[in-house]
C-alpha cells in the first residue's frame, strides 16, 4: 500500500513547493492554490481509494468475494 494506512499521499504537483497546497503562477508571479490537491497537499490514495485498508474489498458491501 502507497500510503501506510493513511489514505493519503502527498501531492507531487506542490509539495516540492515553499508552501505545500500553493502554487507559484511563473508567467505573474502570483501564488494560486494546487489544481490537483486544491490547496490541501494530499491526493487520494489508488491503492486503497482512502481507506487505509490493505484491500478496497474488505470496505465495499457491493463486492462479495463468497458470491
Amino acid at each position: 500500500m502507497y500510503c501506510k494506512g493513511t489514505g493519503y499521499l502527498t501531492c507531487a504537483e506542490c509539495s516540492t513547493s515553499a508552501s505545500p497546497g500553493r502554487l507559484v503562477d511563473p508567467s505573474s508571479g502570483s501564488k494560486c492554490y494546487c489544481g490537483v490537491c486544491m490547496g490541501t497537499a494530499k491526493v487520494m490514495c489508488t491503492s486503497c481509494l482512502c481507506t487505509g485498508r490493505g484491500m478496497v474489498t474488505e470496505h465495499d458491501p457491493r463486492i462479495d468475494p463468497f458470491d
